[in-house]
């Protein structure tokens, strides 16, 4: 379902070796997003894997026909992933005549390149009225339909139906595309009823799926996801559901395996950050999990400081959460402007006050 609301330069050198899941922010559906119109704006944060010993940083932001490369402010070494393990912040500075759309992301110091795809967004100015445009549930598990009626019960979403949707949202172009989780059907493909077929399975019955298999099942949908978005020239920012990432405790269907780690473990290998929020200007927007407390207290202190700050004039969250839902540590501040959220699989105002 979705909702729309308005409101050849040289690149940086090769290093040794290429290791991409180094760069760890900004991904796909972590992106940066700056703007041209001062200083301030054009920088943006990137969070690096690598020993205390790298120097030598680089940086560059490329479209399909052109590379600028970018200006290094400052690289620390400090902590990355909302403060929870070590790595570098680099303060990168795109430079002001860059053209207004969505670039790759390479970054390289003395231990490696990495490279991020559709991963900053440069837009002409942050003080400007702007749509987003709010898409939850699409539930990936097929690259091809195979219903024609399209009902979730009959086939679920498909590669093909994300590479439909390009075109109009590209045409649409709001600043960003906010996903409030269920990406990918894990679920479907693992312990559903109608998919074991597309993926080379066809029990009588329940299949029970090892981890090796459950594992390379999860990558697979991840890559096939990331592939059909490969044409989209917009911004997505992203949270996880729980067809993303399973609740704790879940076990894969007919075992004992707990699923909720291999899962994380997916996501973030393949996505990133799943708890994070990213700041336009005085517009402040928060991405929360809902499945973990650890992350839905880092939520909580960092909505916190949104709140105290008055240079923020509007908060928006985005949640795969709604009341009574399985949904176990939602975040819910007392106050709010608005909060878009996944998982119902209908159109619907939830509540109006708070």
């Amino acid at each position: 379902m979705a909702v729309l609301l308005g409101f050849t330069l040289n690149c940086p050198a090769q290093a040794a070796s290429a290791n991409d899941a180094a760069l760890w922010r900004p991904r796909f559906v972590t992106p940066a997003i700056v703007a041209l119109d001062n200083p301030a704006n054009r920088q943006f944060t990137a969070e690096a894997k690598a020993s205390p010993s790298a120097s030598g940083w680089r940086a560059s932001i490329a479209n399909d026909l052109k590379s600028w490369p970018c200006r290094i402010v400052s690289a620390t070494y400090a902590t990355i992933d909302n403060g929870t393990e070590p790595g570098w912040q680099i303060h990168i500075s795109i430079p002001p005549e860059t053209s207004p759309e969505l670039f790759d992301l390479t970054i390289s110091s003395s231990e490696g390149v990495s490279r991020q795809n559709q991963c900053v967004s440069v837009v002409p100015a942050f003080e400007t009225n702007f749509y987003i445009l709010h898409i939850t549930d699409e539930q990936i598990v097929n690259q091809y339909h195979t219903d024609p009626s399209g009902q979730y019960y009959k086939m679920v979403g498909t590669w093909e139906e994300m590479k439909w949707m390009q075109e109009p949202v590209n045409l649409i172009h709001p600043r960003f595309v906010l996903v409030t989780g269920d990406q990918i059907d894990f679920n479907g493909a693992l312990d559903g009823w109608n998919n074991w077929a597309n993926w080379g399975y066809q029990p009588h019955g329940k299949k029970v799926f090892s981890r090796q298999e459950t594992t390379e099942l999860e990558n697979r949908l991840s890559e096939m996801y990331k592939d059909c978005h490969r044409g989209y020239r917009v911004a997505y920012v992203e949270t996880p559901g729980n067809h993303d990432v399973t609740p704790p405790g879940k076990r894969l269907v007919g075992s004992t395996i707990n699923w909720h780690p291999i899962s994380a473990r997916v996501y973030a290998e393949q996505f990133g950050q799943r708890d994070w929020s990213f700041r336009m200007g005085d517009f402040y927007v928060l991405l929360h999990d809902w499945s973990s407390a650890r992350l839905k207290s880092w939520a909580a202190r960092d909505y916190a400081a949104a709140v105290a700050d008055p240079a923020v004039k509007f908060r928006l969250v985005g949640q795969h959460f709604y009341t009574n839902s399985d949904c176990k540590e939602p975040f819910m501040p007392a106050k709010c402007d608005l909060m878009l959220i996944g998982h119902g699989h209908r159109t619907a105002t939830i509540q109006t006050s708070p």
